[in-house]
């Protein structure tokens, strides 16, 4: 029970609930609240340097892509953008990858470089524990996507894909550690955060204004962060500087 009330909790945080909207509620104190609230949320911005850590504690390529992906805004219906990004929707010069809506998005080189050896990865390292060795799973050569099918198996549908995306993330968890950390969700907002930050910077105003302000559009709009001001800000202020 305890675990379903912090998953509640953590939902409410994410879309924006805050004590000021619990009303005249009498069973729960904004004490309460917030004391929950640190405890849902301490710790839950996964910062740029925090990634690459992660991203270097991973064998396989198609895994480090995977974190890569959803922390710079990659998604898509079924996560299309993240399983279903080939070479030819790639632009290294320009650091941009074309998604499945057409829309041309910047990337980092690190996300590039993982997207590229995870098209020309054969082999997919499958951790087994207590034993501690690895067992080399074949993947389908004729597969242009960065996340490659077994061979053995069926070919999934976009639905089946994304299905086992989440699944391939849950083993990425463990094998990090990371099972009250990691996320894709919480990939996405911190990639969102980070990305509002670096823009503060470009744009030399505060990162608060920032999360508002006209030039950080095509931000919001990559990460589906169109909600209305009052959403965004409980959300994410009490990450930005003012």
């Amino acid at each position: 029970y305890v675990s379903v009330v912090r998953g509640y909790c953590r939902w409410c945080l994410d879309n924006g609930y805050t004590n000021a909207q619990l009303g005249e509620w009498e069973s729960i104190t904004p004490a309460e609240i917030n004391d929950c609230a640190f405890y849902v949320n301490s710790g839950s911005y996964i910062t740029r340097e925090q990634l690459d850590q992660y991203v270097n504690g991973l064998i396989n390529p198609c895994d480090q892509f995977m974190l890569y992906a959803f922390y710079e805004g990659l998604s898509g219906l079924f996560y299309e953008d993240v399983w279903g990004l080939t070479a030819d929707r790639i632009n290294g010069f320009q650091k941009e990858v074309i998604l499945s809506s057409g829309a041309v998005v910047g990337v980092s080189r690190e996300l590039i470089a993982c997207a590229h050896e995870s098209i020309n990865t054969y082999v997919y390292q499958i951790y087994r524990a207590p034993q501690n060795i690895f067992v080399e799973m074949p993947l389908k050569r004729d597969c242009p996507f960065t996340i490659k099918d077994p061979v053995v198996g069926t070919n999934p549908t976009p639905s089946g894909r994304s299905i086992r995306l989440t699944q391939k993330m849950l083993k990425i968890k463990k094998a990090l550690s990371a099972d009250d950390v990691l996320s894709i969700p919480r990939l996405k907002n911190s990639g969102f955060i980070w990305r509002i930050k670096e823009r503060a910077k470009e744009l030399n105003i505060s990162e608060k204004a920032c999360l508002m302000s006209p030039d950080s559009e095509d931000i919001r709009m990559q990460y589906s962060n169109e909600a209305k001001p009052f959403t965004l800000r409980a959300r994410f202020f009490k990450y930005l500087d003012d």
